[in-house]
């Protein structure tokens, strides 16, 4: 039974703009996503980042009313290996108090969040939203069990129940 979502944050959750500030919005229907599922299972930020923090997360998703909704930020600089090694997963399993068959990962890269997932025996979801998404699966690993346009395409894939 499904208990845990873990999600990307740039590009997933949120629309990345470069530039001056990388100020970040939420992606199309993130709020009630975010609103259904927190009510239903645990959920995670899993992301690769290159300085960020924790904190750092938590203050972006803080900025697009998001935070509320996360039991656990989970990031690559905090525990020292990125997407798709394991231990960046294990860690948010670990907070969550989850193991890797009970969670469901959703990513922009399948180089990273399904690859990852996949390889500890998650179920994973690939969003393919943005034009500039890597679409190429080099690895059996790298192809998701779902490929979304739309993270309200989620509440679709999930029933009720869980």
């Amino acid at each position: 039974m499904l208990k845990a979502v873990l999600f990307d944050f740039g590009d997933t959750l949120a629309v990345e703009r470069h530039g001056p500030g990388e100020e970040f919005e939420g992606a199309p229907h993130v709020e009630s996503v975010l609103h259904e599922f927190s009510q239903r299972f645990k959920l995670a930020v899993v992301s690769n980042t290159s300085t960020w923090r924790e904190r750092e997360i938590r203050n972006a998703l803080r900025g697009m009313g998001l935070e509320r909704y996360f039991d656990a930020v989970v990031t690559s600089v905090d525990v020292g290996s990125p997407k798709p090694e394991a231990e960046i997963f294990q860690e948010a399993m670990r907070k969550l108090g989850v193991e890797a068959h009970e969670c469901m990962m959703v990513g922009d890269r399948t180089d990273a969040d399904i690859l990852g997932g996949n390889r500890l025996g998650m179920k994973t979801v690939h969003i393919d939203w943005q034009p500039h998404q890597e679409k190429t699966t080099e690895h059996e690993l790298q192809k998701p069990d779902h490929t979304i346009r739309s993270l309200k395409e989620l509440l679709e894939l999930i029933s009720p129940d869980g």
